[in-house]
Parts: structure tokens; C-alpha cells; sequence
């Protein structure tokens, strides 16, 4: 089964990263029991402990977890990452063939530069026409705005009634930050233009256009909220290469705020 297809609340799949990083190598066996406490031959029950089967396989699909001997442990390398949910977008951005749709999604969103989505008709349409090779529902398209939600990458949002939008493409400052300090070293100028490229490669898209010369909005609106937050500094350093614009301003250059206390 393709990531598409897991029924993951997303909140699941978070805690069990949390749990097998602090406790593992732990077996499914364990994991099952502790977070769904019954009997797993009962049939009855089968129905109910399918959104926390997907959620280890969700874990196992998107690259977070070795299977050893005795039982299962994050990676190494997602182990090192700043959080759970930047080890999540790591292994995500990373899958290919029908599995590198997942972040896809979000690829397609940037593209056409929309930051206000409609996941009940306006989303299987658009993806149905950009990624027809998938056989999209509604199933699949909610499973996948409940991880997202979960990473910080989309918010539900409950607009007026002459609206038909159901989300919005919002990266949370939490996230942001713990993507430059995963990447970049703090108090240190960066430039923008490598700093987009490494997000858009290792974790997830930024560019507004296939060509790569425009920021999505959602980023340039989250970066724009990290400068007011004093969580990061904009400038200009000089007047060649890699200048993009953020707020009607020129930039190429950005540091992390880090305080050393």
C-alpha cells in the first residue's frame, strides 16, 4: 500500500516516533498494546486498531524506522534531526515513485501558488489532472491533510459561508525555525537563495513556479511573520545574485536569531 492509502490521524504517528525513539528497540506487538489495549485476534476490534497498523507503517514507508531482532528504532539520522516532525518531512521529501506524491501535493499547491484550498473538490481535481496515474479520493486526500495538519504544514480553517476553501497552506514558526536550525547554523548571515534551495530539496517546496525564481507565498508569508517575531533578520548584503523579494523588500541574505542565554 502507497503512503496515500494509510489511514493516519497524524497525532498517532507522532507519538509513536516520540515512543520508539525514547524506548525502542520495542516490538509492533508492544506498540499495539499499549496504545490500543485488547485482543488483537478479536475481530471486532480490527476495525478500530487499522488507523494505529498505518501509523507503523506509515513510520516504516516514509523511511523513520529499522526493524532489528528485537523490536523497532528510529534512525540514526532522524534521530539527529532538531524534531520528530523535520525527521517526518526528511524521509517524506526523500520517497520516490508513486510515494513521492505525498510531498507532491504540496509541490502542485506551491506551483499553482495557492495558499487557500479546497480538499472537498477543488484539491482531487487539481491533482486528478497534475498526478493522473493516482486514483485519488476523498479518503486519501483527508489522510493526507491530517498528516500534513500534524507537521505544521497546513491549518484547517472554517471560512464563511461564500467561501469554498477547507485549508490553508501555513508553515507554523516552530516549524520554520527547526527547518533552519536543522540546516543552517544560527547567528550566521545564510544566503536566501541556497537557503531556499535546501529546504525545497530536503524537506519541502518553496518555489512558486517550476523555473525557481518566484517564493511561494505561504513561505515569504512565514518568513515575513519569523522577521516580526525577531526570530530571524533580513537583508541585503549586495546587490548580486539570488535576490528575492519579501514583503515589497529586496533581500538576499538571512540569519537565525539564537540567543546564546
Amino acid at each position: 500500500m502507497s503512503l496515500l492509502g494509510r489511514n493516519v490521524t497524524g497525532d498517532d504517528t507522532l507519538a509513536l516516533w516520540k515512543h520508539i525513539a525514547r524506548c525502542g528497540p520495542i516490538e509492533r506487538s508492544v506498540l499495539l498494546q499499549r496504545y490500543y489495549p485488547g485482543d488483537a485476534n478479536d475481530p471486532n476490534q480490527s476495525d478500530s486498531r487499522k488507523p494505529l497498523e498505518d501509523a507503523i507503517d506509515f513510520l516504516e514507508e516514509s523511511n523513520q524506522l529499522v526493524q532489528k531482532q528485537d523490536g523497532y528504532i528510529i534512525k540514526d539520522k532522524h534521530l539527529e534531526a532538531v524534531s520528530p516532525r523535520v525527521a517526518l518531512l526528511k524521509g517524506l521529501r526523500a520517497k520516490t515513485g508513486e510515494d513521492a506524491v505525498y510531498l507532491g501535493v504540496l509541490d502542485t499547491l506551491t506551483e499553482e501558488d495557492e495558499r487557500y484550498f479546497d480538499t472537498k473538490n477543488q484539491l482531487e481535481d487539481l491533482l486528478s489532472t497534475k498526478w493522473s496515474s493516482i486514483s485519488w479520493n476523498k479518503n486519501k486526500i483527508n489522510y493526507w491533510a491530517r498528516t500534513m495538519s500534524m507537521l505544521g504544514v497546513v491549518s484547517p480553517v472554517n471560512s464563511d459561508s461564500d467561501e469554498n476553501y477547507t485549508h490553508l497552506l501555513s508553515i507554523s514558526q516552530s516549524l520554520l525555525l527547526n527547518l533552519l536550525k536543522d540546516s543552517f547554523p544560527p547567528n550566521t548571515p545564510i544566503k536566501i537563495e541556497s537557503m531556499m534551495k535546501e529546504i525545497d530539496e530536503t524537506y519541502l517546496p518553496v518555489y512558486s513556479t517550476t523555473n525557481r525564481n518566484t517564493m511561494a507565498q505561504y513561505f515569504e508569508q512565514a518568513l515575513k511573520q519569523a522577521e516580526l517575531n525577531n526570530s530571524i533578520e533580513l537583508d541585503q548584503a549586495s546587490d548580486f545574485g539570488g535576490v528575492v523579494e519579501i514583503n515589497g523588500q529586496k533581500y538576499n541574505e538571512l540569519t537565525l536569531r539564537v540567543s546564546d542565554n
